[in-house]
């Protein structure tokens, strides 16, 4: 599952009809895959372009008129829906390698998610993000993401578990209380960054279901399925994915890009070449797409969005700006906010 597009499984689709035909205002699936250019019946592992799942999503909510679609959408989600992922995570032998799996494995079922664990002081913190391949609204696919991952742990390891807390990229629903049995009452939104918090001591919690034999067996079907995975990712996608992780710690450039990827900056500039790019263009390009992420979907100042960026003065992304959109960045989010969900 590769291409110039990201790609998500096509059992993401599964128990979507499901929750369109129990809304509010029921709504056919296929005539909402024929309005994205979808075609209906694809196979169960085919790819779909995510750009278009994500819109999916979002004519769903606005047709069906759930605001939380993702939160439903994940209730209603199959339990081993998600192929090989679906059943490794089922048959983990304890919560943390669960994580480890969904951590790992993710981009097996959604090719532009990265998904890390960090543990320390006796608190854990599992946080969603994409790359830059992904362009367009996110915000439902996240809710779901993160949705399942809660009913997933709660199915699998404690049914009466809750995080600490939650933290999502994008603006507040208008009925924050829908997230409360879910994610729980300590919730912050616009915060740069999707995440749950949780005690470590509750990775150590012993699968009620799992099957270890058939978990090692999964796991190894799953790491051959990965290694074809990375053979087969394009050099582009792999800088992009270097600049995004890096630009809003201590910024990137052509040499740090190149160590990264163990190459010369020689090596990669040369690699670039041949697909008709620069590390220069592939950096204003990333730089791009999330201050169009940025400006429609926070109300994050202009100062620190610059920042996140890689920009030292806001003078300096507000030149960018007018270079991308032709107009100053906060006349752009302005313009981004009339056209609702389509993308630049």
């Amino acid at each position: 599952m590769s291409g110039a597009e990201p790609l998500i499984r096509a059992t993401a689709l599964l128990g979507l009809d499901e929750v369109l035909a129990r809304a509010p205002r029921p709504v056919s699936l296929d005539d909402l895959l024929a309005e994205v250019g979808i075609e209906g019946g694809l196979p169960r592992e085919a790819g779909i372009e995510l750009r278009l799942y994500c819109q999916l999503l979002e004519i769903a909510s606005e047709r069906s008129g759930i605001e939380c679609f993702g939160l439903a959408f994940a209730e209603a989600y199959p339990l081993k829906g998600a192929g090989v992922l679906g059943y490794l995570i089922f048959n983990a032998p304890d919560l943390r390698t669960f994580v480890r799996c969904l951590a790992r494995y993710a981009r097996l079922q959604i090719e532009a998610m990265v998904i890390e664990l960090e543990e320390g002081d006796g608190v854990a913190r599992l946080t969603w993000n994409y790359d830059a391949s992904l362009i367009g609204p996110r915000r439902l696919l996240t809710e779901f993401v993160m949705a399942l991952f809660v009913k997933r742990a709660r199915q699998i390891f404690d049914e009466d578990w809750l995080p600490l807390a939650g933290e999502f990229e994008y603006r507040p629903p208008s009925n924050t209380a829908e997230y409360h049995p879910v994610f729980g009452r300590s919730l912050r939104f616009e915060a740069g960054r999707n995440a749950l918090t949780f005690r470590s001591d509750i990775l150590s919690r012993r699968s009620l279901r799992g099957d270890e034999h058939l978990f090692e067996i999964l796991r190894k079907s799953a790491e051959r399925e990965l290694e074809d995975y990375a053979k087969s990712t394009d050099i582009v996608a792999r800088v992009s994915e270097q600049i995004v992780e890096a630009l809003p710690l201590q910024g990137i450039d052509l040499a740090s890009a190149a160590e990264a990827l163990d190459m010369t900056p020689r090596q990669l500039q040369a690699r670039l070449k041949d697909k008709d790019t620069s590390f220069e263009a592939e950096l204003g390009q990333v730089r791009r797409r999330l201050a169009m992420r940025y400006l429609r979907d926070t109300d994050m100042a202009m100062t620190d969005i610059a920042l996140l960026l890689g920009f030292s003065e806001l003078s300096s992304f507000t030149r960018a700006a007018r270079q991308w959109f032709g107009m100053p960045p906060s006349q752009y989010r302005d313009e981004l906010r009339r056209r609702g969900t389509s993308s630049a």
